[in-house]
């Protein structure tokens, strides 16, 4: 039974680590706007966020995975948002997560969200 306090556990703090990932996530796109005085600070702070977050999950042996430039493919841990935009035979790639996967010893926790791109066709 002990895989049902697992249960119970992971899934209220998966929830909170995906939040906390896009409250960074929109913190670093705010960075690239403020001063240069003021960077450092703010970029010591996110990475100091973004360590305790993997420090914690850690903890429960959970992880957060995100899939930027990879390859779309229908086995990944992810629900396109757009893929109602491409045709079967498009070569697809993930430009953007808009929710991490969430990971726990391996078996999915909670199924990112993401956003899909056609692949440019190489030129030849």
């Amino acid at each position: 039974m002990d895989w049902i306090r697992e249960i119970a556990v992971s899934k209220p703090l998966a929830e909170l680590a995906i939040e906390f990932w896009k409250l960074l996530h929109n913190y670093d796109r705010f960075i690239d706007v403020v001063p240069d005085t003021a960077k450092p600070r703010l970029v010591a702070q996110a990475r100091f966020g973004k360590t305790r977050l993997a420090s914690i999950l850690q903890l429960e042996d959970m992880r957060l995975a995100v899939y930027d430039g990879h390859l779309f493919e229908p086995n990944l841990p992810v629900v396109a948002l757009n893929d109602d935009e491409f045709s079967v035979s498009d070569m697809l790639v993930i430009s953007q997560t808009i929710e991490p996967t969430v990971l726990q010893n391996m078996n999915v926790i909670s199924v990112g969200k993401v956003y899909l791109e056609k692949l440019a066709s190489p030129r030849g």
